[in-house]
C-alpha cells in the first residue's frame, strides 16, 4: 500500500515495475486512488526457456530466480519510493 499525508493519492499516480534479475522491467501496475495495488497483476513468467534453466552449461531440474520491485519515481518531494528484492523464487522443470 502507498499512504501520502496531507493530501489523497490520484489513481495511477504510483507505480511499481516488476524486474527480473538483469535489471529488465517484465510487468508492472499502480496504485489506485485508496492506495493499493493489484499486485495479481504483476506476471511472473509462467513457463521459462530451456535455456534459462542452464547453469554453468549443465541443465538443472530445479533454478532459483531473483526479481525485484521497483516503486518508479516521480519526483515528487518528500516521496519515499521504495525497491523490494524477491529472492528464491524457484522454477521446476516438468515435462
Amino acid at each position: 500500500t502507498k499512504q501520502l499525508t496531507g493530501r489523497y493519492i490520484n489513481n495511477g499516480e504510483f507505480s511499481f515495475e516488476l524486474l527480473d534479475e538483469n535489471m529488465n522491467v517484465i510487468s508492472n501496475t499502480s496504485v489506485t486512488a485508496d492506495g493499493t495495488s493489484n499486485r495479481a497483476l504483476f506476471t511472473f513468467p509462467r513457463t521459462y526457456k530451456i535455456t534459462d534453466m542452464i547453469v554453468n552449461g549443465v541443465l538443472q531440474n530445479e533454478r532459483t530466480f531473483t526479481y525485484y520491485i521497483r516503486e518508479v519515481d516521480n519526483k515528487l518531494d518528500g516521496v519515499e519510493y521504495k525497491f523490494v528484492k524477491l529472492e528464491d523464487v524457484l522454477a521446476v522443470v516438468t515435462d
